[in-house]
């Protein structure tokens, strides 16, 4: 009771404290205690909103049970012409689900967390540079902000910030901080179009502004070593996803069967650090500006899959293009078993990635024990809640 007192009064103090600092009309802000998540429509200082759910964290869902969660909500209003300021508290439980489970936080970082940033950056990060002003930018976007936030702890600078799609961008910009990716990133670029950003838009340029004298010398690209190392975890928790489908098959005793298969999407043509629609169900994917080529050697080294074309839209590159993506697949049982001990061994770091892959993995293991049959209705139920995320 102490604790919950001390908790409300401190939410007190914190919304009284940000009065000065309310920059737009609507912003509504939910965090879930035991998820230590806040999720914004409209982002606003997160320092003391962090400090509130670690807080309430330590004091207060310490003795929760699975099935149950404590949420707070906050409504921060702002009218144009007067400053009305409410707070409406709302202290209740959140029945668990799979959508609440999928997001549990872990400050451990794996000893591999290195390669599966590199794969990730390979995936949705961009490198760019303002010649006129001699800075270079690093920027990574996503519509999971936690991962972001995960990668600023890690490294322990850059900066989170939400854009006007709904998208969250992890921005890294002073020079010491650049410096220090360029150390970790240089020699384990995997794809020849990030190389090539890499070199031209980076390395070259910092040398020629800040290391004339003692320039960092470009180690190469990286060899693609796919289920030995933790890049093509990074890569599909970037641009990825895991999936299944029910079709129809007359030919077949119950008149349909399950598929669960894995995809690799390369477009020939990607707008860097640009914003696409991933709401793709059945598949794993990666969108990338790397060339057909590539796709087919990662199949190779894989020993399985084969490549098909892609339908571009909207959604699924921005913007469209009329160039010709391509897909790495493939929908073998066995394949995707051999896929499911890879990510057992390097778990997906993205909320997305890991609601689907527990989905996924348990789909896998029906159809390896033959049970499918009987569990087509909850196959059916998690098609149609991979929909929503």
């Amino acid at each position: 009771m102490i604790c919950a007192m001390g908790a409300i009064s401190l939410l007190g103090f914190i919304v009284w404290a940000h009065l000065g600092l309310l920059i737009r009309e609507n912003q509504v802000i939910k965090f879930c205690c035991m998820l230590e998540s806040l999720y914004t429509t409209n982002y606003i200082e997160f320092f003391y909103v962090k400090m509130f759910v670690e807080y309430i964290s330590l004091n207060l869902i310490s003795d929760q049970s699975a099935g149950n969660y404590i949420c707070f909500y906050v409504l921060l209003t702002r009218c144009k012409k007067h400053l009305n300021f409410s707070y409406v508290g709302a202290c209740g439980t959140v029945r668990s689900s799979e959508t609440i489970r999928k997001i549990s936080v872990s400050k451990f970082y794996p000893n591999w967390f290195i390669d599966w940033f590199v794969g990730f950056v390979e995936g949705d990060g961009s490198f760019s540079c303002d010649k006129s002003a001699k800075r270079l930018f690093f920027k990574i976007r996503q519509k999971d902000v936690k991962i972001l936030y995960r990668i600023k702890n890690y490294f322990k600078f850059g900066s989170v910030t939400v854009d006007a799609d709904g998208y969250y961008s992890y921005t890294v910009y002073a020079k010491n901080e650049i410096l220090v990716l360029l150390y970790i990133l240089n020699g384990k670029l995997v794809l020849a179009h990030t190389n090539e950003r890499f070199v031209n838009e980076w390395l070259n340029n910092f040398n020629e502004w800040f290391a004339t004298s003692n320039p960092i010398l470009y180690k190469g690209s990286a060899s693609f070593l796919g289920m030995q190392n933790a890049w093509l975890c990074g890569f599909t928790d970037a641009d990825g996803s895991f999936g299944f489908t029910i079709s129809a098959d007359k030919k077949r005793k119950h008149g349909c069967r399950v598929r669960v298969y894995w995809y690799i999407d390369l477009a020939s043509s990607k707008i860097n650090g640009g914003s696409r629609n991933r709401n793709t169900v059945e598949a794993t994917f990666i969108d990338q500006s790397c060339n057909k080529h590539e796709l087919e050697a990662m199949s190779i080294f894989l020993g399985f899959g084969y490549i098909e074309k892609k339908y571009l839209t909207e959604t699924s590159f921005s913007p469209p293009t009329s160039n010709q993506g391509y897909r790495l697949i493939t929908k073998s049982l066995k394949d995707c078993q051999s896929l499911l001990d890879y990510f057992e061994l390097f778990p997906p770091q993205t909320t997305n990635k890991k609601v689907r892959f527990i989905r996924w993995k348990r789909v896998i293991k029906w159809c390896l024990d033959r049970v499918w049959v009987q569990r087509l209705p909850k196959i059916r139920h998690l098609i149609k809640l991979n929909q929503d995320i």
